[in-house]
Formats: C-alpha cells, structure tokens, sequence
C-alpha cells in the first residue's frame, strides 16, 4: 500500500510504501501530527492514526524527550555560567584587591632554584647510573680475553711470589753451605746444625706470612699500568692489584683505558674517550630534559615546582600569561645568564634573562582594607 505525505510548507511526497514512511518516522521527517492519505483515497488523516507507525512513533517521542532534557541542562550551565560572569561584585572579604604583584626577592629565586635543581640532580642520577650500566656492559664485551694466563710483570702478586721464591732459595743454598762447612769441620756441631735448620724454617715461615699480608694488601690498592705494551685483558683482575677507576695506557696504540670492574677472570676495561663520549650524551640528555621541564611548566602553569613552593610566578611586563616560546627562550638565558641574577634583581628587580626575555618573576600578596 502506497501513501502521500505532506509536509509543514504543504509539499506533497509520494506515493511511497510503508517502509519508507517508517524510515521517514525514524529519521523525524514523519510526526504524528503529519497529514498522511492513501494514494487510491483523497481523505487525509494524521500519521499517527496508522497502526503500523504506532511503535515507531513511540520510540520517536522518547528521542525527543531525551534531546529536551539534554538541552535543557545545557541551557542552564549557559545561563550559570553567563550569571557568574556578568554579577562579579566582590562579597564580604578583608582584601581591597585580590592579588597584588610584587618582585620576588632574590632569595625566593635562589630557594626555588635549588628545589628545581634537586629535581634536575634526581634525573641526572638515573641518567647517569643507566649510562654506567651501558658502559660497564660495554666494556665486558670488548675487553680482550685471548689472554687467560697473567703476564708476571702486569701482576704485582706474581712479581711478590717470585721475588720471596727468590729469596727463600738463597737462604736455602746459605744454610745447605753452612751445613756443609759444619760437616767438614771437626768441632761437634749437632746443636749448631739444629739452630741452623730451624732458623731456615723459621724464616721461610715469616716468608710466607710476608707473602700473604703484602697480597692482602694489593687486593685494597689501585693499581696503574702507564707503560703497557698492549691493551688490558680480562685477566688484568684485582689478583694484580687493579681495581675500579684503575688507569692503563698503552703505549704502543696511543690508547688510554679504566677500570670499570676487576672480578676474577672478568676485569672491564674501557677507553677513556668512549666514557667521555658515554657522560657527555648523558648531560646532553640531561639538560634537553631540564630545559623541556622548565619550558613546558612556564609555559603551562607559568610556574616551575620550586616556584610554586615557594609562591613565584613568571608573567609577562603587563602580568599576562607567558607562551611556551617565551618560556623556552627564558630558559635558554638563564642557562646562559643566571649566574647574573642576583646583581640584576638586587638593582632592577629582574635578573638579565628576565630583562632580555621581557618577562617578570612575581609573588602573590594580599592588602588589607586598612592599608
């Protein structure tokens, strides 16, 4: 069955079959209210007196009542909002104005930055230790390890135990000649002999206890090697004396090494350039982070953590809102500047970077009635 619709203007549509009035009603082009007939009859009627329209017309009002109540609650934050702006008396208060701006002192400036700088010097850490690990790893990797027997002039401990062996057998050849000589002699010499051999004994002992407290003692010294004729190997450990932040140089490369750690057998050399190379990306890292920090907080809430706690702001000359470039090219002259900023804000009231950024560092203060 086809049906002609009309519309608020009077326009007549159609004839369309029922699926399309139904999809008209959910699309409110179709209310209840339309004038609806059917196209072999000229009597017209409401849409709503048609059955099959009956559940979409429900549906539809409950739609529409949705949308007013959204609506409605729209209306009234607009016209809260509105009232809060237009009646803006001052209530009851002590104040004569809200906010008063001052200079901040130089000592306010000086305690903010320190708390800034804390923060800083926390991530700096972090950068830092990561930066070690990497390093540490680094050199594990390539410390040369073909060398597994420790060369006797690199290790202090070996070079020990080689000169007491000396000594010991010297001894040794001393008391077999004095042994000798008192077997060859016709005085009785049993007793002699006795002293003699416990003597030898005696100091081979103290010898020996030599040894051990002189290696004990190597394990606690650094040990430099500064006339290397090869780079250092994992066996350059602490049993020769070497520990961390222990320096080798080879001659022969030209190349300069320290010890990043000195475990048996394991030792971690690394050049002194690739270290250098490692903390200079580092603080590179670093201040890239110091100056997004101090940037993107200006710029934001036109304070830095050590300036809220101490009740500092930063604003422009006319004590507007600073933007995110000017908070960045404040933060590049302070840097460069800041050393400045006590003598400048002791005769100003404004450091140099403040002067050239055209900026204000201000604190908040209330004035009484009375005053």
């Amino acid at each position: 069955m086809n049906f002609i619709i009309r519309d608020a203007s009077g326009v007549e549509h159609g004839p369309v079959d029922e699926e399309t009035i139904a999809k008209w009603v959910d699309e409110d082009r179709v209310t209840p209210e339309t004038p609806v007939r059917n196209s072999l009859i000229n009597t017209w009627k409401a849409a709503g007196d048609l059955k099959f329209l009956l559940e979409r017309f429900s549906e539809q009002e409950k739609r529409r009542a949705a949308a007013e109540s959204s609506a409605k609650k729209s209306a009234r934050a607009v016209k809260s909002m509105a009232k809060s702006f237009v009646n803006n008396k001052e209530t009851g208060t002590m104040f004569r104005h809200k906010h008063i701006p001052e200079y901040a002192t130089t000592g306010r400036r000086l305690l903010a930055l320190l708390c800034d700088l804390l923060l800083v010097f926390i991530v700096g850490c972090l950068f830092f230790s990561c930066g070690m690990y990497y390093a540490h790893d680094l050199a594990g990797k390539y410390t040369d390890n073909s060398r597994r027997m420790l060369a006797e002039k690199d290790n202090m401990v070996l070079e020990l135990k080689h000169q007491s062996g000396k000594k010991r057998k010297r001894r040794r050849v001393t008391a077999e000649q004095q042994l000798l000589h008192l077997k060859n002699s016709e005085k009785p010499a049993a007793k002699e002999e006795a002293g003699i051999t416990e003597k030898y004994f005696n100091d081979a002992a103290n010898e020996v206890n030599m040894a051990v407290k002189s290696q004990q003692k190597i394990y606690k010294l650094h040990k430099d090697n500064l006339n290397a004729e090869y780079p250092p190997y994992t066996c350059a450990d602490k049993r020769g004396g070497y520990g961390i932040s222990s320096v080798w140089i080879d001659k022969t490369a030209a190349e300069k090494y320290v010890c990043l750690g000195a475990a048996r057998n394991d030792a971690r050399w690394i050049k002194v350039s690739i270290l250098s190379n490692i903390f200079t990306w580092c603080l590179v890292i670093l201040l890239g982070i110091a100056i997004l920090y101090y940037g993107l907080t200006l710029g934001f809430f036109a304070q830095t953590f050590g300036m809220w706690f101490w009740g500092i702001f930063i604003t422009r000359k006319n004590i507007s809102e600073v933007c995110y470039f000017r908070a960045f090219w404040w933060t590049v002259l302070m840097f460069l500047t800041g050393i400045l900023m006590p003598f400048f804000n002791y005769l100003l009231h404004r450091g140099l970077h403040d002067i050239l950024s055209g900026v204000r560092i201000i604190r908040v203060g209330g004035a009484t009635k009375e005053e």
